[in-house]
């Protein structure tokens, strides 16, 4: 089975944000704004087995916030992508991220470094995705709060007309903070 390891963080004054990606990303139909924790991987592994090391790397982890703020871009032969970054400032994605792919060894593998955003434009054509990147630009000025409260694992499977969705299959959700 394909799967995917993520949040939704539940922004602040995120209509913008929101418009943009439904706009900009062709992904806005399958998947809200999230963040990869494990980015797309093939296991054998049961629903039981992703559950159980959910909790173990999830137990003591509580709601927590992180800001969206600032853009960046990644041109490459496949497509363009546009991001908001993130600032995890006490490191609890990137610790989460890791520990996800220490306990899936074998099945997933982080290529470069671990680098929390969320992507909300991919385009093709260059002059198209200069005029979006100018857009979101105006966006990442403005410093978004947001919390994070849930993980999700989803499988990642095709329709009977060839186009992918996700499947919900675990969803974790993380203690209140006092």
């Amino acid at each position: 089975m394909k799967r995917v390891i993520f949040v939704e963080p539940q922004i602040e004054n995120s209509d913008e944000i929101y418009e943009f990606f439904e706009k900009n990303n062709p992904d806005s139909s399958m998947v809200g704004i999230h963040i990869c924790l494990v980015f797309p991987f093939h296991s054998d592994l049961d629903s039981v087995a992703i559950k159980n090391m959910m909790m173990e790397v999830l137990g003591n982890i509580k709601t927590f916030q992180i800001v969206i703020k600032g853009t960046s871009i990644s041109l490459e032969a496949k497509n363009n992508f546009l991001f908001l970054n993130v600032e995890d400032r006490d490191n609890i994605l990137f610790e989460i991220s890791n520990q996800l792919y220490k306990r899936l060894d074998g099945y997933a593998y982080l290529k470069g470094d671990y680098n929390p955003h969320i992507t909300v434009g991919k385009c093709l054509d260059l002059d198209k995705f200069e005029k979006m990147k100018i857009e979101l630009e105006r966006i990442g000025e403005i410093e978004f709060n947001a919390t994070v409260d849930k993980v999700y694992c989803k499988v990642m499977q095709k329709d009977e007309n060839g186009d992918m969705y996700l499947k919900d299959e675990v969803c974790y959700e993380l203690e209140e903070r006092n």
